[in-house]
């Protein structure tokens, strides 16, 4: 995913990252690789990163960000071309039964991992929570567009909504070491519901 602001060399560095990431756990990853797969000099690696960890936790928060970012640019876009709330509402409940996210279990872990990571470096921690801060405003900036439409449920705390958007999927985490799983199909329906009254009003 492109960031807007973000120089295309340093994008093209944290692209590499983030595939090498897919096979690779962060300390098995080395500048040389990242370098000839970038076709990228070091010289232009050490001006964007201040060292070879930043760079990779800058790959790790954008994994981590990732499907929140692109649940976020699909909401956005309903609300942008609906004609009304009915019409909102068919839109995004027709995008949440398409949304299937492969191996769901194994981002969930690291996620998990990326946080716990964060609590042993200050910097790190430092660049996730703005990250997560960003997510959440994110999120009151759709509820509140959704509020002015006349569509949202009007009387829920903005701050306190966003971050349940966000820690819904990471809190799934319960389930997936649980002995007694819940019905991955109801946990599902269940978030569309709430998806539904939050942003569109709808209780049915």
């Amino acid at each position: 995913m492109v960031r807007k602001g973000i120089h295309p060399t340093k994008q093209v560095l944290i692209d590499v990252v983030v595939n090498l990431l897919d096979s690779k756990s962060p300390s098995e990853i080395n500048s040389e690789e990242i370098l000839d797969a970038a076709l990228i000099s070091k010289g232009s690696l050490y001006h964007h990163f201040q060292d070879l960890p930043e760079l990779i936790e800058t790959a790790l928060i954008f994994r981590f960000s990732k499907y929140v970012n692109e649940t976020i640019d699909s909401l956005e876009e309903i609300l942008a071309s609906s004609n009304d709330k009915k019409e909102a509402l068919d839109h995004f409940l027709q995008a949440a039964n398409k949304r299937q996210i492969e191996d769901s279990r194994a981002i969930r872990i690291e996620r998990i991992h990326s946080l716990s990571m964060a609590f042993n470096d200050e910097r790190l921690y430092k660049a996730l929570a703005a990250e997560q801060d960003r997510l959440t405003e994110e999120w009151e900036r759709l509820y509140l567009r959704a509020k002015d439409l006349g569509w949202a449920k009007p009387d829920l705390d903005s701050r306190s909504l966003g971050v349940f958007m966000q820690s819904h999927v990471i809190g799934q985490i319960v389930n997936d070491m649980s002995a007694k799983p819940m019905d991955q199909r109801e946990w599902t329906k269940l978030i569309t519901y709430l998806f539904s009254v939050t942003f569109f009003g709808s209780d049915s």
